[in-house]
């Protein structure tokens, strides 16, 4: 997201998007790739994935991040 000029914040694994109008389309985005996902009414999409979560499924989300913000 911060490669796509968003701004981004957080501790830990725990972060916030700052997607302001784009949060819409970047919220479906990451549905449509199976990333359940929600926005805040500021335009903000909090990622706080498990901590139990094995690390290709974090590379699977980094991608779609990726993905979803670029388009």
């Amino acid at each position: 997201a911060v490669d796509a000029g968003l701004p981004v914040s957080g501790r830990g694994a725990y972060r916030v998007i700052g997607a302001s109008d784009r949060a819409g389309a970047i919220v479906d985005a990451l549905r449509g790739q199976g990333v359940m996902v929600r926005a805040f009414a500021d335009g903000g999409i909090p990622i706080a994935p498990a901590l139990d979560v094995p690390s290709e499924a974090l590379g699977a989300l980094r991608a779609a991040l990726q993905e979803a913000v670029t388009k």
